[in-house]
């Protein structure tokens, strides 16, 4: 994630790290599949549901570090919830990926990359503005 977005800024650089994520290509929906397959698979398995937390715990830390620097930077609200909202930006990807797998033709790629700056906008969550 923070490799494909180095060399961005701000806000363009967490949507970035958001769209790597994002079932955009035929091989990460692919992915998608088996990620879905695992999910599906791991419940009722202790062992494999723990190797779930440590990669959502994993991402969480580095999209919260990405909300901390654009704080710093005083690119979004200073009175996040940064956990809450690294869980939320989470939801979306796995909300988005899962509906890929589930119905292929509901999320388009360019619909897909439509979605991450309309969700930040609209919620005014992520923004540091009032709207």
């Amino acid at each position: 994630m923070k490799t494909c977005a180095e060399g961005r800024q701000g806000i363009d650089r967490l949507a970035q790290m958001i769209f790597v994520a994002l079932p955009l290509e035929e091989i990460d929906k692919a992915d998608w599949k088996v990620w879905v397959a695992f999910l599906g698979y791991s419940i009722g398995r202790e062992r494999l549901v723990q190797e779930h937390r440590k990669r959502y715990d994993f991402l969480r830390q580095i999209i919260c570090q990405e909300l901390a620097d654009l704080q710093t930077v005083k690119l979004i609200r200073a009175d996040l919830d940064l956990t809450l909202e690294a869980n939320a930006l989470i939801a979306l990807v796995d909300g988005i990926g899962i509906g890929v797998v589930i119905c292929p033709e509901q999320f388009s790629a360019d619909q897909q990359q439509y979605l991450v700056p309309t969700y930040q906008c609209f919620t005014a969550i992520i923004l540091n503005t009032d709207a």
